[in-house]
């Protein structure tokens, strides 16, 4: 999926494939992997990637990694138009997820993001 060509609509997969697809289009796959693939003190957890910089669409990526049941680990994606979710409401979001749930959260600023 190209998300210039949907720049008003929410993107969202939890299915395994077609996250990694997107965030293989993304230029973000090879980061996260490496990036869940360090060792923490956690068996199991949630790391989490934000984009800030795609031209259209504010893109929370996340690895589930270390989870016993096999189902239970692998790639999703969020992506929220910035044309109906502000930068503050993005920053909202994400402050509030960490707070919950995630362990381990990160920010890449990169200005070349394909649309």
């Amino acid at each position: 999926m190209n998300l210039a060509d949907h720049p008003n609509e929410p993107v969202a997969t939890a299915n395994d494939k077609k996250a990694k697809a997107l965030l293989k289009k993304l230029g973000v796959l090879k980061k996260l992997e490496d990036m869940a693939a360090h060792k923490r003190e956690l068996p199991s957890r949630i790391v989490r990637l934000d984009l800030w910089q795609h031209p259209t669409h504010w893109i929370t990526a996340l690895r589930y990694v270390g989870f016993k049941r096999a189902e239970d680990n692998g790639f999703a994606v969020r992506c929220q138009p910035k044309s109906i979710v502000t930068r503050e409401m993005f920053k909202s979001q994400l402050e509030a997820e960490t707070k919950q749930e995630f362990t381990q959260g990160y920010t890449q600023i990169d200005y070349d993001l394909p649309p």
